[in-house]
């Protein structure tokens, strides 16, 4: 067993990331350096909640608990990534004589470390290598027999170098003019065209371009001729492809989350210290050159060459799942790509049968999307090693369609699987392998095409549900609960809102008018999330609620602990539908007594456990709405929803915009659209590039709202599909701009302000970015869809009343938008309609408003299962009768009481429609009980009297006021019993209540009392 501790310093370089931090932070700690170095930037003032993500960063370093020298380099100010590792490393090495450095988001198998450290002793004194890194990118691709390579590339997610290496490192890179002016770096590198890209890219680094210390460093490198140390295998991850990294921002690159192998010790060292030409060919080509199609046909050849039984073996390596799920499909194909595809689909219709049946099974995957490929429903042919994977593959649909008709192939293949898989699951539920199949799907599908191929899909929400239950059932998960009776001092209906996050994003502003103005004397607000950053946005949300909860991190504590709260209404404020969410796993149990979803699931969610679904009047026109839905659909009036922007109504701007800087003439007539590339489909585009070619001097502006902004943006697909697209319309690239995200409303506004028309994008609108365009009054083209929530946005018009900017077809969208771009009298007749009408406060914007909608249809859900409550424990019938015992007077004179009344009702001609309520305080119900039975037996053996077919007897415990009002509507009257409990009587609401005293009853009397 290898020993992890080590005595090399380590070096950790931090900034504002505590989840990512917090990891690499453990596998430190597994190793216990003697001594540790960390490096900190500061906050940049205009990131809101940086301050204390930083704070929470540095927080983590104080949880060193093993014998360790702790020193630290903390900036009080922000000094940009490449001075502050530049500095760092400075300091690093002023101190210590080598390090192993990380960075806050390079996660490292645990042998990582003792690799650098036998490494750096091996090599101390040889100045031909400068460092030793911790990734390998040959993506199992056998380089060696050796534990490891050479290389000129360097690569710094995990490394470790000496003093002696570093003190190379040259900021100002003042060497690199006389490099580049006497083309040395052919000298190195002995390739035309890698010279021009790294000149190009040193060029960039030295005039600022290039926020990077790590070009810099390879320069110091090359300039020495030094060697990298690469492992045979991955020994580092970048768990940081996120949405708020500098650089890494798509978690679905090749390069993101790399599957890391622990290394074996003693090391093999190779006997000559000469770099692997033929890695490094393949490094340029695929890291530094981004050529993907390279890594696939390599890939590709490799599996078709193995044997069956090699075949097992090697996929079992993981970088291959990693491949598979990456965003390598989602690039556009070369031509010799496409004719490598078609080649492969050519061969999966003749070759399942064949002994290489699967090796061309995988090569496809990493071409093809399933429905392109003439797949069987039949996974009895899948080996059990690639049965997991392959339903992931069955599941998965682009980022981006790239082909007009696509997304409705993906659907209807979608829709097959969907319907293959429930039958084969419920026909066969004690089957391991369909238990398998069903959590696969659980946990992997999406939605998504079927929603954007505007299909109304009811049947396969309900499906899906089914499939996800009998899951969660097979892993023990109790779905169903039965609620306690309320606590009868408990006067306050008890809300609940549930929500990933109360953070920058937009549920949260359609979330926030559902509770803000509820009246508190009626309601107790509790919200629900999974995370939590401080943020002021968050805190406002928190401010409107009596108590904000961040969930467990797992499913059973997150049931456990809403459970726990016993709440009346549980309203779910995210999309638990389209796509598959951990609030999709818990809205499938029942959590609270009444349980609601709205139009943020964008269609019905199938869970038999939701029980309200709320939108619009104008979202829900058809007469046949309430068939789509299998909740009961409420609709509210107008689009049925409500943005409230709060903290974020107004911001700050942190960069200045105008049309010059983006390469707009003043005269040019300006197209903006603020949807994200994932949500535009290939036939949106298309349309657009029809308008911008018949509106002389137009162009057309996107940009992503950084509120949707998702870390697997595919940014580089989409500009290479909406290029192919404008070239086909003849429309040179600059007809398009697409602009870096924004980071709040205040640049939002100010980037629609350069526009004149906002186009709006369908089915799936950004309506953040169109409520912004409608606030400035600029004139909007939208799309009236055929599903609830794509008819938003034509709703948000009408209640605006601008029903002439509404298309109901494509060439009407386009014939509105061309006038609005040529007729500048209707353009600005239209400008300053919406203007004045936004003026007005729409309903859309009018929380108040809408929280008092919320609030009578809340009191209603409450009322309507508390009557159905009492109604089934009480067993309440057509006529129902309540008396008030004094519990206190002597057993015989209540139990005589008792009996003269029972009697009287069970002799009453329709008796069996009838029951007596009979109300309990401060007494044990057993001894009311045996009372009963006494009563009842005496009836029997005295007067042969048997009740068991007439009158049904409930006892009511103490209510709370609320409940109360309920059940009194379903009583017809209160009986007067000679010895009653006064203090009782004087505390319940029994004012309105008809009564009658017992000694007067008479049969004739009790129709008079009949009221259900």
């Amino acid at each position: 067993m290898v020993n992890l501790e080590i005595k090399t310093p380590v070096c950790l370089i931090v900034f504002n990331r505590p989840d990512t931090t917090e990891k690499v932070f453990q596998a430190i700690r597994q190793v216990k350096p003697p001594i540790l170095l960390v490096v900190s930037d500061g906050p940049r003032i205009d990131k809101l909640g940086e301050v204390e993500k930083c704070a929470a960063v540095r927080a983590i370093i104080d949880k060193v608990d093993w014998e360790c020298q702790v020193l630290k380099n903390f900036s009080d100010v922000n000094m940009g990534l490449k001075r502050r590792v530049s500095t760092g490393l400075d300091w690093v090495f002023n101190n210590v004589e080598e390090a192993i450095i990380l960075e806050d988001d390079c996660l490292p198998d645990p042998t990582f470390f003792r690799f650098c450290e036998d490494l750096l002793e091996y090599y101390r004194y040889d100045k031909r290598v400068m460092l030793i890194t911790g990734t390998n990118f040959q993506f199992g691709l056998q380089r060696t027999e050796y534990s490891y390579y050479f290389s000129r590339y360097i690569d710094c997610w995990g490394w470790a170098t000496w003093k002696r290496a570093w003190q190379h490192y040259d900021f100002e890179m003042k060497q690199w003019p006389e490099i580049r002016d006497n083309n040395w770096l052919f000298d190195i590198l002995q390739d035309s065209q890698e010279v021009a890209s790294w000149t190009n890219i040193f060029q960039n680094t030295y005039d600022g371009y290039i926020n990077s210390w790590a070009y810099r460093w390879k320069l110091a490198c090359w300039i020495q001729n030094g060697l990298t140390i690469i492992p045979s295998t991955n020994l580092v991850s970048n768990i940081g492809f996120n949405a708020d990294a500098v650089h890494t921002k798509d978690n679905k690159s090749p390069f993101a989350n790399t599957p890391v192998k622990a290394m074996d010790f003693p090391l093999r060292h190779p006997e000559f210290v000469i770099r692997d030409a033929e890695a490094d060919n393949f490094t340029k080509k695929v890291m530094f050159g981004g050529n993907t199609a390279e890594l696939k046909k390599r890939l590709v050849d490799w599996w078709l060459n193995l044997t069956e039984e090699n075949l097992t073996s090697q996929y079992n390596q993981t970088y291959i799942t990693n491949l598979l799920k990456s965003s390598i499909k989602d690039e556009n194909l070369s031509l010799a790509e496409t004719i490598i595809q078609k080649e492969l689909i050519t061969q999966m219709n003749t070759k399942f049968d064949d002994t290489k049946a699967i090796q061309y099974l995988l090569a496809s995957m990493l071409y093809c999307y399933p429905y392109q490929l003439p797949l069987e429903y039949n996974l009895t042919n899948i080996p059990n090693w690639l049965l997991n994977d392959y339903l992931k593959f069955t599941f998965e649909h682009p980022c981006l369609f790239k082909e007009i008709g696509e997304v409705n192939k993906s659907a209807q293949y979608l829709e097959r699987w969907v319907n293959y898989l429930h039958n084969n699951i419920f026909n066969q539920p004690h089957s391991e392998f369909w238990q398998t199949a069903a959590m696969v799907f659980t946990k992997q599908i999406s939605f998504i095409p079927l929603y954007l191929a505007q299909v109304n899909f009811k049947y396969l929400c309900i499906k899906r549900a089914e499939i996800m239950e009998f899951t969660l059932k097979c892993q023990g998960y109790e779905i169903d609960y039965d609620f306690p009776q309320r606590m009868p001092g408990r006067n306050k209906i008890r809300l609940g809102i549930l929500t990933e996050s109360f953070d920058l994003r937009p549920e949260t502003f359609t979330t926030l008018p559902i509770y803000k103005h509820l009246n508190r004397d009626i309601f107790e607000i509790v919200i629900y999330s999974f995370w939590s950053n401080g943020h002021r946005l968050e805190r406002y949300c928190s401010g409107h609620a009596d108590a904000g909860i961040q969930l467990p991190a797992d499913l059973e504590n997150q049931i456990k602990t809403i459970r726990d709260d016993d709440l009346d209404i549980l309203y779910i404020a995210d999309n638990i539908t389209v796509k598959t969410t951990q609030i999709s796993f818990m809205a499938l149990h029942r959590l609270a007594r009444v349980q609601v979803a709205d139009i943020n699931s964008l269609v019905t969610t199938g869970i038999r456990n939701i029980d309200y679904y709320i939108s619009g009047e104008l979202s829900e026109s058809e007469r046949s709405a309430t068939q789509h839905y299998t909740e009961k659909l409420i609709t509210l009036s107008g689009s049925g929803i409500c943005w409230d922007f709060a903290t974020e109504a107004q911001g700050m701007m942190t960069t200045n915009i105008s049309r010059e800087s983006i390469g707009i003439d003043e005269n040019d007539i300006v197209y903006i659209c603020g949807s994200g590339a994932d949500t535009i489909l290939p036939e949106v585009e298309a349309t657009w590039a029809k308008i911008i070619a018949s509106v002389p001097n137009s162009k057309l502006v996107l940009y992503p709202f950084n509120l949707k902004f998702s870390s697997s943006y595919p940014f580089q697909a989409f500009k290479q599909r909406l290029a192919a697209t404008f070239e086909k319309y003849n429309l040179a690239e600059d007809r398009v701009i697409i602009l870096e995200p924004i980071q709040n409303r205040a640049e939002l506004k100010a980037c629609l302000k350069l526009a004149d028309i906002y186009l709006d994008a369908y089915p799936c609108s950004d309506k953040t970015s169109l409520i912004a365009a409608l606030e400035i009054g600029l004139p909007t083209v939208v799309m009236a869809g055929d599903t609830a929530d794509s008819k938003v946005s034509s709703s948000l018009l009408q209640e605006i009343k601008v029903f002439d900017l509404i298309a109901d077809t494509e060439e009407s969208y386009i014939q509105l938008a061309i006038i609005l771009g040529t007729k500048p009298e209707f353009h600005e007749d239209k400008k300053n309609q919406i203007y004045k009408q936004m003026q007005l406060l729409p309903r859309f914007l009018d929380s108040r408003s809408h929280s008092a909608d919320i609030e009578v249809l809340l009191q209603k859900f409450f009322l309507e299962n508390q009557d159905q409550y009492l109604n089934e424990n009480l067993n309440l019938r057509d006529t129902n009768l309540i008396i008030f015992p004094d519990w206190n007077q002597p057993e015989d004179l209540v139990c005589e009481e008792l009996a003269k009344l029972i009697k009287i009702l069970a002799i009453q001609p329709e008796s069996q429609k009838m029951t007596l309520l009979i109300y309990v305080s401060n007494v044990n119900t057993d001894y009311v009980e045996l009372l009963l039975s006494t009563a009842t037996m005496n009836l029997l053996m005295e007067e042969e009297l048997d009740i068991s077919e007439t009158i049904e007897i409930s006892l009511i415990l103490p209510l709370a006021d609320i409940q109360w009002k309920v059940l009194l509507s379903s009583i017809s009257g209160r009986i007067i019993l000679e010895h009653e409990d006064k203090e009782a009587i004087a505390e319940l609401p029994l004012e309105n209540l008809q009564f009658f005293k017992l000694d007067n009853f008479q049969a004739k009397a009790i129709d008079n009392y009949v009221l259900r």
